[in-house]
């Protein structure tokens, strides 16, 4: 009775044995990927700062001087070795006073 279950269900048993194998290998895999994020996130909290362990912000990019002008008008050149970022109503070219921003016209 059992030779004949054997041989008309074993490719079936089979099949449901790898499934579960297999099933078994992925979950195991997801979840060492889930312990690797979370010994990341962890790592990243123990590195930032703390009342009693501050650690020093990164220093801020160079900040291209905002004209203050004394008067309503502004100048009509701002010296500058490199380009800083648009700046509203000036265009940055080499001109007669060097390398800078000069006033639209």
């Amino acid at each position: 009775m059992f030779d004949n279950l054997i041989e008309d269900y074993g490719q079936f048993a089979i099949m449901v044995l790898v499934f579960v194998v297999g099933a078994a290998v992925y979950g195991g895999y997801l979840y060492y990927q889930r312990r690797q994020d979370m010994d990341k996130v962890n790592t990243n909290l123990k590195n930032v700062s703390t009342p009693g362990n501050p650690t020093q912000p990164p220093p801020l990019p160079n900040q291209p001087p905002n004209p203050t002008p004394q008067s309503k008008q502004s100048p009509g050149f701002v010296p500058s070795e490199t380009f800083k970022g648009e700046k509203k109503g000036y265009v940055f070219k080499k001109g007669d006073k060097g390398l800078g921003y000069y006033k639209e016209n």
